[in-house]
């Protein structure tokens, strides 16, 4: 099923009134659903799927809301890409796939920069670096990345998705 169709009931303290009223309500609930799908998603935790559109009607007053969503672009359909991936074909180096440079995630001084490096269900792994010598590793979860950060990963995660995809075909043959 491709479109899902749900009955919204609202009941408020008091009544409304105008066509303004009304308007106004169905404003907040598409930016609900809307802040819902940026952050999110509206689709089952684990699924590929995601929201292309929101419509609300009310037929008392013959309101339609429509609303075109890129859901493909929100940040957390964004995660479960890169988690599904990765569970697909396991983890990954920026080296693994000889990527042109590793997304930063924290500039710390001058010379001094933390790299996102080893990507893996779940976890990034972080190498610190100083005038490009090694300080430490660590670990942290994909939550607490920049929506730029999550782009950089995303161009890396289809690259890797392509090489493999590339080396499964070879070996059928």
């Amino acid at each position: 099923m491709k479109t899902l169709k749900l009955i919204l009931l609202l009941e408020f303290s008091e009544k409304i009134n105008t066509d303004e009223e009304i308007n106004e309500i169905a404003e907040n609930v598409r930016k609900a659903l809307v802040h819902a799908v940026d952050t999110s998603g509206l689709s089952p935790e684990g699924s590929d799927a995601y929201t292309k559109e929101i419509t609300i009607t009310c037929p008392d007053n013959d309101l339609e809301i429509l609303h075109s969503v890129d859901g493909a672009n929100n940040k957390s359909d964004k995660v479960a890409y890169i988690k599904r991936v990765i569970g697909d074909w396991g983890a990954f180096t920026v080296a693994d796939i000889e990527g042109e440079s590793s997304p930063i995630y924290a500039q710390m001084g001058k010379n001094n920069f933390a790299l996102i490096e080893k990507f893996s269900v779940g976890d990034k792994i972080i190498l610190y670096l100083q005038n490009k010598i090694r300080l430490g590793i660590s670990s942290r979860g994909v939550g607490t990345l920049t929506e730029d950060q999550i782009d950089e990963i995303v161009t890396l995660v289809e690259q890797y998705e392509a090489d493999m995809d590339k080396t499964a075909k070879r070996c059928e043959n």
